[in-house]
């Protein structure tokens, strides 16, 4: 297969659905002439002036494919393509180059559920002005991975006006530098991404925001039993049930999950390894972290996060069948409701690591019972934070506080 020469390009201010494919010469040759035979991947009755191998090709075909990398530009008119056409047509209008306007028109979702290649790259450029999704975009294909970044001097903005999923996919995604939000009035069905249950699902989220204080989700990401997300950078808003909804391995390094009904959800039964550092879970309505462990084995890994007046408890496990390994050291714990950790069950006999956390709470307590026990726990008796209501969760000096962390000698802090 031809390697792409670049990034599918998108510009919803100076693309064009009609005039451009999105890769190859910066400005467009397009036209209405194209001719393509059924089950051949010969395209003639085009314009190749400026045209290599590996830009993309784009014919209005009637039905079936649309969008094609070039092999071998074969003459002034003619070229071959990693693709058969499905249908004998002429006429038709077709574009190489420029860029494409839409994600959401009909021939541009071809590009992203059908007629896409594996490891294909879009670029959404920063113009100010939203993208839209008004349905699903459904990833379905397994094998065909794809690269969403958003580019230029602030971050896209993609907006999703529906009340369902925006992203269906079954493969890898890959999606950096991009703000989401929903702007539909009902939150009952409403989730950013969901991944299908196969196991090379995985999501790769960098430097992504999702939501605001009005135009939110209902979850930001939600699994089947087998996919794995990684995140790193980016926050999770005010979703009206789960920031994050997740069956099997989540890695997440630098998010903040702010006001969100739960921060993470995992349902039962969910299994795999859950490593989350260095972030903060703050003003939850219920819960920072809610466990329903059930039999699967699974491992959980929490360093240095912070979590902050969340509505009931910091970590809460709601079942006797705990994880088979625990890891909590240096996470920083501001409970002014329920407990800092619980677990219905006893996770003393599991295998454990709890050690240099800090708690300053003034709800139920540190934690219940069935918690094992920290070894080397530090207690608060101030707000260690400079203005954590407002985001500011860098280290204060104030008695009590800050300051007990400023003097241990362990490092701590999300």
């Amino acid at each position: 297969m031809t390697a792409p020469n670049g990034a599918i390009k998108f510009n919803n201010l100076t693309g064009s659905d009609t005039q451009s494919s999105g890769l190859g010469p910066a400005v467009a040759v397009y036209g209405s002439g194209a001719s393509t035979t059924g089950a051949s991947n010969v395209v003639t009755g085009i314009n190749t002036a400026g045209v290599s191998s590996g830009d993309l090709l784009w014919v209005q075909s009637s039905s079936g494919r649309q969008f094609s990398i070039i092999t071998t530009v074969d003459s002034g008119s003619q070229v071959t393509c990693d693709d058969n056409f499905d249908n004998t047509e002429s006429g038709r209008t077709w574009a190489i180059g420029g860029k494409r306007a839409t994600l959401d028109s009909a021939d541009s979702r071809k590009f992203f559920e059908s007629d896409r290649k594996a490891g294909a790259t879009v670029e959404v450029e920063y113009t100010g002005t939203n993208y839209q999704l008004s349905s699903t975009l459904g990833l379905a294909s397994v094998n065909a991975s794809i690269i969403i970044t958003g580019t230029g001097s602030s971050k896209p903005t993609i907006e999703a006006t529906n009340n369902d999923i925006a992203f269906s996919y079954r493969s890898t995604l890959v999606i950096s530098n991009i703000n989401f939000i929903n702007t539909n009035s009902t939150k009952t069905a409403s989730v950013l991404a969901y991944a299908i249950a196969v196991s090379s699902c995985n999501i790769v989220l960098f430097n992504v925001n999702v939501g605001d204080s009005t135009n939110y989700f209902w979850k930001g990401f939600s699994s089947g039993a087998s996919a794995s997300l990684y995140f790193d950078g980016g926050s999770i808003n005010n979703c009206s049930n789960a920031g994050i909804e997740w069956k099997y391995n989540l890695y997440l390094d630098r998010v903040n999950l702010n006001g969100n009904q739960i921060g993470i959800n995992l349902p039962s039964p969910f299994s795999g390894i859950q490593s989350i550092n260095r972030c903060v879970f703050r003003n939850s309505v219920s819960h920072g972290i809610l466990m329903h462990a059930n039999y699967p084995p699974f491992a959980l890994h929490f360093t240095n996060n912070i979590f902050y007046l969340n509505g009931g408890n910091d970590i809460h496990q709601s079942n006797s069948y705990g994880p088979s390994r625990i890891r909590f050291i240096n996470n920083i714990f501001v409970t002014s409701s329920g407990y800092s950790l619980t677990s219905a069950g006893n996770l003393n006999s599991v295998v454990h690591l709890v050690d240099r956390n800090a708690f300053y709470v003034y709800g139920s307590g540190t934690k219940n019972n069935n918690f094992p026990a920290d070894a080397n726990e530090i207690t608060l008796t101030a707000d260690p934070f400079v203005d954590a209501a407002n985001g500011d969760f860098n280290i204060n000096n104030a008695a009590g506080g800050g300051a007990v962390l400023r003097s241990t000698k362990y490092t701590l802090g999300g």
